[in-house]
């Protein structure tokens, strides 16, 4: 036995199978006299066919049972719905769905409201998204960290000697225990109390990554607000979880007022790596304490102004910041060209790519290297769709922009193939990355066609 179908009685099945239609894409696959059958297995019956049938009364609203759906762009639903009632009202002269938004503990986004029948829907971001939110000081303790790893094993660390930077073989292993995170709680609640700025990043409910900024500038001209940490779990790194953090760290700290970031960092190789990425330098000035408590800290600085050559309108700095990243990319991390393009792409428009599509992408280059489709091109569609979601655009809208981004990328490079884009194939004799200039300019096109 399994369960087939979910019905729903409604005054009018027409219009109500157009309201499921224009808000959740829901499309007849069957109609019978009284009744439709949705994709979804969502039936409508005429209410009063219904009651005729089982002799007993249909109440509206109900609040026993509801219909859930999944979005991950909420936000983008919600204006769907702002529209929507723009043009419709329900049975009792009110707007469509008396809303109740609200945020669980998780980290999970609800939105609830009433169809024009009275059925109670809920739409929420998927639970597998990674969702991010602002701590507050009642919420730090222990427990929120119980599936954190801190772990990380190092090898190589910067050290300064004779007033020169040079790596140096230091390994250890850093991770914490329970005195480490009473510590870690300790600190974070006085950062939230006094006004600060804690986040964190939450994968299935489950926090996975953290960064705190505390509330006092110093430095004089330098106007520093100290990011006093920012983690991300070992099996959540390399998903953009610590770029989003460093990101919203930056805004909050600008919208204080703030010049720069002050970070005393970790030394390890990895972890400077990620900050040169997000734009960190020396600092001018020293702050004492920092260098007294870790006195192998690497102590950085990074401007929180504006600096997205996109949202700046610079040109030849998107250029620079695309051709900088694909060369860190491949040669650093030596990921593949799809990968490297939604890497950029999610960079350089502010949006989060989920860890799940960045690994579908791993076979994306030429179709795993059979030479079939480009993996930039492959990059780019992804991207597109994700990011046309986030505004709003209809699945209509989507495929046309993919089609049209297609057919300009093969006007534009001669094709959309490995096979002609890249002519010597995949071999073990290739130079590695040697895609890497037409990777930049894929990316830097793609780019501009985004933005048209």
């Amino acid at each position: 036995m399994k369960l087939k179908n979910i019905l729903i009685t409604v005054k009018d099945v027409e219009r109500a199978a157009a309201f499921y239609h224009d808000l959740f894409g829901l499309d007849v696959i069957l109609r019978s006299e009284g009744k439709v059958i949705l994709t979804e297995g969502l039936v409508l019956q005429d209410r009063g066919l219904w009651e005729q049938t089982t002799g007993k009364a249909a109440v509206a609203p109900n609040h026993a049972v509801e219909l859930y759906f999944e979005e991950p762009d909420l936000d983008g639903f919600i204006r769907k719905l702002d529209e929507y009632e723009k043009t419709y009202k329900d049975d009792r002269g009110q707007e469509v769905g008396e809303r109740v938004l609200k945020e669980h503990p998780w980290g999970q986004r609800i939105l609830r409201f009433l169809d024009p029948d009275g059925t109670l829907l809920e739409v929420g971001t998927p639970i597998d998204q990674i969702s991010y939110r602002c701590l507050g000081e009642e919420e730090i303790c222990p427990e929120v960290f119980s599936h954190f790893i801190r772990h990380q094993v190092v090898t190589k660390c910067w050290r300064r000697e004779e007033g020169q930077w040079v790596i140096r073989d230091a390994p250890f292993i850093d991770d914490w225990g329970e005195r480490e995170y009473q510590v870690l709680t300790s600190c974070l609640k006085h950062t939230a109390a006094s006004g600060g700025f804690v986040c964190g990043a939450f994968y299935r409910g489950m926090l996975k990554g953290f960064v705190s900024v505390e509330p006092e500038l110093f430095g004089g001209e330098q106007r520093y607000l100290d990011l006093s940490s920012i983690h991300v779990s070992e099996d959540m790194r390399r998903s953009g979880i610590g770029a989003v953090l460093f990101r919203r760290a930056k805004k909050w700290a600008r919208e204080k007022g703030a010049g720069k970031l002050y970070i005393s960092a970790h030394s390890a190789i990895e972890s400077q790596a990620f900050y040169q990425k997000m734009g960190c330098v020396e600092a001018q000035v020293y702050e004492p304490g920092h260098v007294e408590k870790e006195p192998f800290d690497c102590q950085l600085e990074c401007s929180v102004s504006e600096e997205n050559p996109l949202i700046s309108g610079d040109t030849e700095g998107r250029k620079e910041y695309i051709k900088r990243r694909v060369h860190e990319l491949y040669w650093n991390e030596d990921i593949n060209c799809a990968r490297t393009a939604l890497i950029c792409f999610s960079e350089l428009f502010d949006t989060m790519i989920e860890p799940q599509t960045l690994q579908a992408a791993v076979g994306l280059h030429g179709a795993g290297g059979y030479r079939g489709q480009c993996g930039l091109v492959e990059g780019a569609l992804m991207f597109i769709g994700i990011y046309l979601h986030t505004l709003g655009k209809t699945e209509e809208e989507i495929v046309s922009a993919c089609y049209h981004f297609a057919s300009a990328f093969e006007k534009n490079f001669g094709s959309l193939r490995c096979l002609e884009l890249r002519p010597s194939g995949f071999s073990e004799n290739d130079p590695p990355h040697m895609c890497e200039n037409l990777t930049c300019n894929g990316i830097e096109f793609a780019c501009r066609y985004i933005l048209l």
